[in-house]
């Protein structure tokens, strides 16, 4: 999983290796007339970073470092080159355009902040003339917002718009070590998920664009709008939601700690088999079953080549130091007769298809006059396999890494009413560090354990330009008396038959503050005063006075 992080643009990445399929039809640089291919270059950090689109024995790369970006190209002796370069910056928008001039030759424009550099090169054949299928994004640079098309007309691809755009948290990023594969789940269901996890929200606004932002982030906006009682609010006014029953005694955040076993070779136990015999006819020949990966762990890399144990020497090398996964069998011995491999006596021969990043199919036949045991001998019929190895139940897969996930909580220091229920937050693998978990324990706990009201209805005049999202401070002068800040959690519009345009808001607060003076703050600064010693420092008409009682002192 790659490292994220804030940028001032949007949520950067670095350290990454990533392979895309382009969608649609498969398209070529001399059918559609161009390719180009957009980025925005991160941070400086003394490193790499490259997006490329491939094709059968050509190569179009855009990449940079801390201080170029550059357009690569596939020459015609297949090896891929430097063309043109222009200087970059920190947050650089990098953009190339690779034009068709003839079946070996393009024009390739580099634009780095608006600013262009053009060249027509030589290049290899397949470059104007094969199908793009893939994509590729690798290095430990940093960069975001990358992007391949193949438009009409030159710099069609610089006015893209995103659809979405993410506003997470600025410092202690949420870093996840290992995601696991998921099949078949609903995705607003994971982004509900992963806002609880990390106390955030989204939304899609009116253009279509998902909106994503963290919550402590969002409340420290600045205000797009003030509503006053007497401008912007409607006479049906507005109504609180303050249910009780929404208070918390307490937080606790369910979050799963994954657990790293393996390297870089192909060397941690995955799947073992139980020694199953396979007989010459029946309803086990073929054996087929399936594979699971447990809820608890995540796979990396398997290696579903299956070598055959006892087939030469090599093979059995790598089976005794456990590097690889392997099937076999033996035809157990009877008497003084010892085990034997089951190829030398008949045809044993196993498939592994992946169905799901988490479930495999397995098929194993076997081909002969006697039932096969799939294990290794139990007796020395090889001198290269290893007393260790002996009666080693098989088929046995194994991987490059495998992430063994535990459950943990966390629950949070500050504590509502003894008689409030409790708020279990179940973040399951969103949440993968103990730091983490506390920061959304400890910011749920200070927004839950104590009365969270809100403004569940604010009738408008026509407010046009007001979303969801935007900070705003409504001020009522004439009723309550209070100045309240907060967010826009709902907008409601409609338009009636004469058109005439209703227009209602719920906003939680963020902090709510009087506009006026209460009997007892005016009372707290007269009684220490008689009448005599407060008449004359007034100085002041009894119709000024009422209107700032507190004026003079």
């Amino acid at each position: 999983y790659p490292q994220m992080f804030t940028e001032p643009w949007g949520v950067g990445v670095i350290d990454v290796s990533a392979t895309y399929n382009l969608s649609g039809a498969p398209r070529t640089i001399k059918s559609q007339g161009r390719m180009e291919l957009t980025a925005i270059a991160g941070r400086l950090n003394g490193s790499t970073m490259l997006l490329e689109a491939r094709a059968t024995g050509s190569i179009v790369r855009l990449s940079w470092n801390d201080s170029l970006a550059y357009v690569w190209i596939t020459n015609a002796a297949g090896v891929t080159e430097t063309v043109v370069s222009r200087a970059r910056s920190a947050g650089s928008f990098v953009y190339a355009s690779v034009e068709y001039v003839s079946d070996t030759s393009v024009r390739v424009i580099l634009r780095v902040d608006g600013a262009a550099s053009t060249v027509t090169v030589p290049c290899r054949s397949q470059v104007t003339t094969s199908p793009y299928t893939t994509a590729r994004i690798l290095g430990e640079g940093s960069g975001g917002g990358f992007g391949i098309g193949f438009p009409n007309t030159t710099g069609s691809l610089a006015s893209w718009v995103p659809n979405a755009v993410i506003s997470d948290r600025a410092g202690s990023f949420n870093f996840l070590r290992v995601v696991p594969s998921v099949e078949g789940e609903n995705c607003a269901d994971l982004l509900n998920q992963q806002c609880e996890a990390q106390n955030a929200t989204y939304w899609i606004d009116e253009t279509g664009v998902l909106r994503w932002w963290d919550l402590e982030r969002l409340e420290s906006r600045s205000n797009a709008a003030t509503l006053t009682s007497d401008d912007d609010i409607a006479d049906a006014g507005f109504t609180w939601d303050h249910s009780l029953s929404s208070v918390k005694r307490s937080v606790t955040v369910n979050w799963r700690e994954p657990v790293a076993q393996g390297g870089w070779r192909t060397a941690t136990d995955l799947w073992q088999g139980s020694g199953q015999t396979i007989d010459t006819t029946g309803t086990n020949n073929p054996l087929e079953d399936w594979i699971n990966v447990p809820d608890d762990e995540v796979w990396i890399m398997p290696d579903l080549s299956m070598s055959r144990i006892g087939d030469s020497g090599s093979t059995m090398s790598d089976f005794n130091y456990g590097w690889g996964s392997f099937y076999g069998g033996v035809i157990a011995g009877s008497g003084d007769d010892a085990d034997s491999w089951a190829q030398q006596q008949g045809s044993l021969l196993m498939t592994v298809e992946r169905v799901t990043d988490r479930s495999f199919k397995t098929w194993v036949q076997w081909t002969g006059v006697k039932p096969v045991a799939q294990r290794t001998p139990s007796e020395k019929v090889a001198s290269a396999l290893w007393s260790v190895r002996r009666s080693f139940d098989l088929p046995i897969i194994r991987g490059k890494k495998k992430y063994t996930f535990g459950d943990m909580a966390y629950e949070a220091a500050q504590k509502g009413p003894d008689t409030a229920p409790d708020l279990v937050i179940d973040a399951g693998w969103w949440i993968q560090d103990p730091d983490q978990a506390k920061h959304t324990a400890d910011y749920a706990a200070a927004r839950v354990t104590v009365p969270q009201p809100v403004l569940s209805s604010v009738a408008l005049i026509p407010f046009p330009g007001l979303q969801l999202g935007d900070m705003v401070t409504v001020v009522d002068d004439s009723v309550s008396r209070l100045t309240i800040r907060g967010i826009v959690v709902e907008d409601s519009r409609s338009i009636d038959a004469d058109m005439g345009m209703s227009h209602a808001v719920a906003i939680r607060p963020v902090s709510i503050s009087r506009n006026g003076i209460t009997w007892s703050e005016w009372a707290q600064e007269a009684r220490p005063k008689s009448w005599a010693d407060w008449s004359t420092n007034q100085n002041s008409t009894w119709q000024q006075w009422g209107t700032d009682p507190l004026g003079k002192e």
